[in-house]
């Protein structure tokens, strides 16, 4: 039996063989057209457990945000919302970790609601391409806040050496997504998603990122993964404030040039203080910023949290409205694949195509 695992653009429709137990690896099918996916990229082995990547804690205090459109679409009564805020004084717990908490919405509820709340920032308030440009024109454009300079770390040397076999496969990735890229005058921007962790997102998506500034182009990789940052450890970066902090603060991100590519910039995680992730991504402080960089670079490269655990990355593909699948073989389950492109379907996002990590 076989079943889509995504069909929304006809040019990059691949099917998940489903197998008997749908805790087993998913198998893809053949047929898959020939610029929808790309050949199984070998990525570098995973850390060893004894030097396991540190997650980033939050390190200064600061105050919880729910935004005023994300606490309309939940629908709560203003008696739930007050229990809520009741439980957030007390327990130090967010909005959603809260609610969850007491049972007033689960997290489907949640789900439908951040999507609800971005779509509409995305389709209904061209304002805030006009409020990005008034920005620019006043001199405070959301971009222009610099970190110190980084370097790429040796686990990306590989995609830099024009001789290497992994460099040549993330380029034949990137010839092919640009073939499925419209033309257009804002950024292409593309989540990298997947349904756990270790399935090779930061990394496919710090290769990415690194191939598309070696054509010249401005690009930005974002790390819009609070919850375990990594990209940062792979360009030894240790980064004052990033995207969380911005968000937080309404202010200008510090982006981080890379050494020797004119055309990139990097932004780190940051911290999250006490406020969720998910609040912080649902925020249209977030989409504002996101705006900002659709008119200021050409391609955007997102990194995300794995789907499995977090809802995250559905408020980051509905703000990118493009989206990459990332699979490990032998390792990523149907499962696991089917209820992520289930959760993904209440988004307008784009499915590009689908990689396969082998490793």
């Amino acid at each position: 039996m076989s079943q889509p695992f995504f069909s929304r653009d006809p040019r990059a429709t691949v099917t998940l063989v489903e197998p008997v137990n749908d805790t087993q690896p998913a198998n893809y099918a053949s047929g898959v057209p020939p610029h929808a996916m790309a050949p199984p990229i070998m990525t570098v082995p995973p850390s060893p457990s004894n030097s396991q990547e540190p997650v980033v804690e939050a390190t200064r205090p600061g105050e919880s945000y729910t935004d005023p459109a994300f606490l309309s679409n939940t629908h709560l009564s203003r008696e739930k919302l007050d229990l809520i805020e009741q439980t957030m004084r007390i327990s130090g717990m967010s909005f959603t970790d809260s609610a969850l908490h007491l049972g007033l919405l689960s997290q489907h509820e949640i789900e439908r609601a951040v999507a609800s709340t971005l779509s509409r920032l995305v389709e209904e308030q061209p304002s805030l391409i006009e409020a990005a440009l008034r920005k620019a024109s006043s001199g405070r454009d959301l971009v222009l806040r610099q970190g110190p300079p980084i370097k790429p770390g040796s686990r990306l040397a590989p995609v830099l050496d024009p001789t290497s076999k992994r460099g040549e496969q993330i380029r034949a990735l990137r010839t092919q997504l640009l073939l499925l890229s419209e033309a257009s005058r804002t950024a292409t921007s593309i989540a990298i998603l997947s349904p756990r962790s270790g399935d090779g997102r930061s990394q496919l998506a710090a290769e990415l990122a690194l191939s598309f500034a070696q054509l010249g182009k401005r690009t930005l990789l974002v790390d819009a993964d609070m919850r375990r940052p990594t990209l940062q450890n792979l360009f030894n970066c240790i980064p004052e404030a990033g995207l969380a902090d911005a968000i937080a603060t309404d202010s200008a991100p510090h982006l981080h040039p890379v050494q020797d590519l004119p055309d990139m910039k990097f932004l780190a995680a940051g911290h999250s203080l006490r406020t969720n992730p998910l609040e912080l991504l649902s925020d249209n402080r977030f989409a504002r910023i996101m705006q900002s960089w659709q008119n200021n670079y050409a391609f955007i490269v997102l990194d995300t949290p794995p789907m499995a655990e977090y809802s995250d990355a559905l408020a980051l593909a509905t703000l990118a409205g493009r989206a990459l699948i990332i699979g490990r073989a032998k390792h990523t389950t149907y499962k696991d694949l089917r209820s992520m492109m289930r959760r993904l379907a209440i988004t307008q996002t784009r499915v590009m195509g689908a990689v396969l990590n082998q490793f």
